[in-house]
């Protein structure tokens, strides 16, 4: 089985897309929608890559966000990746191969674990944050003076930024 993560990533970049526009659109809405779609300070996602694979956007409005493993908009949107359910069979079984977004690819196998497998799919997604943030995608959305992006495993595989690191390279 062939996972793309250049595809994958390019499907997290749309997602990105139609989730800060719609959010846009409803701040924007309304007076009263705005007490509900408030400022933001944090915009995360979480993934899973086992049996029913997908990505959350979480969302978080609280003045001060601390990645605490809450949001003030759990599961914002959910896009369901079944092919990464499929894909972590294939690597148990030995028969996956990644291409990465540099082209290059890769058989991956057992000998590869669970964590750096899951770092690999975090990478990805990481990949895909920074750069929506970098082609000006959330620049539409309600924002607090600081907002952070994060992507975590699910189970704690995989963390991005590291705590100690919150602020440099992660603001939105």
């Amino acid at each position: 089985m062939k996972l793309d993560l250049l595809q994958e990533s390019a499907n997290i970049s749309k997602f990105l897309a139609d989730c800060a526009a719609r959010y846009a659109r409803a701040f924007s809405r309304t007076p009263e929608a705005a007490t509900q779609f408030k400022l933001l300070s944090a915009i995360d996602l979480v993934y899973t890559c086992g049996a029913g694979a997908q990505v959350a956007l979480n969302l978080d409005t609280r003045e001060r966000y601390d990645p605490d493993g809450t949001w003030t908009n759990e599961n914002y949107a959910i896009l369901k990746c079944p092919v990464w359910e499929a894909a972590g069979a294939a690597r148990v079984r030995g028969e996956l191969e990644l291409v990465f977004a540099d082209g290059s690819n890769r058989v991956i196998g057992p000998d590869v674990g669970e964590q750096a497998y899951m770092a690999m799919i975090g990478d990805m997604l990481k990949q895909s944050l920074m750069a929506s943030r970098d082609a000006g995608v959330f620049n539409i959305l309600p924002r607090r003076e600081r907002c952070e992006l994060g992507v975590e495993e699910l189970n704690g595989m995989y963390g991005w930024p590291t705590y100690e690191n919150r602020g440099t390279n992660n603001l939105l």
